[in-house]
């Protein structure tokens, strides 16, 4: 299982190693799919991996299928090289930080995410989105946000909770 509970899968046509295995400390010019089949979520690049920082390409192919918000491990910066997505995310209402409701925009250019930061991509604009993708150091688990946004999942984990 990969990131937000997709399969990962190894692919042989890429002139990059391919590795299955969770964010690595290190690497250079490794290719990792996640998900299977007809059911590819995304394809990542990473072009340089280091315990302080990383720099990667993505291939989105779909949307999120999870219904429910995720972080990231890491702070990160994205440009969008091609395609647009629309993205879920918990924002004030109205202006008050005490109230948090369920927002969306649409992501024509860049994004950035702080470690706080959750989300989930709703649409895709075409397929593939291509996206250049420098992150920060690995601060914290992947994982989801349930219940509303109150309770969280390690996306190992997250398979196994119990969907309304």
């Amino acid at each position: 299982m990969g990131e937000g509970g997709a399969q990962v899968s190894q692919t042989a046509a890429t002139p990059f190693k391919t590795k299955a295995y969770n964010s690595p400390r290190w690497a250079f010019m490794q290719h990792r799919r996640i998900g299977t089949g007809d059911d590819v979520y995304l394809d990542r690049w990473y072009l340089m991996q280091t315990p302080w920082f990383g720099i990667m390409f993505h291939r989105i192919f779909r949307p999120d299928n999870q219904r429910d918000l995720h972080s990231h491990p890491w702070p990160f910066f994205s440009i969008l090289l091609r395609g647009q997505y629309t993205e879920q995310y918990r924002g004030e209402d109205g202006g008050r930080p005490d109230i948090q409701v369920l927002q969306q925009r649409r992501v024509r250019w860049f994004n950035w995410k702080g470690l706080k930061d959750r989300h989930r991509i709703s649409w895709c604009s075409r397929r593939p989105v291509w996206t250049l993708v420098f992150t920060g150091r690995k601060s914290q688990m992947w994982g989801f946000f349930v219940d509303d946004g109150t309770r969280f999942v390690k996306w190992t984990e997250y398979d196994k909770v119990e969907q309304p």
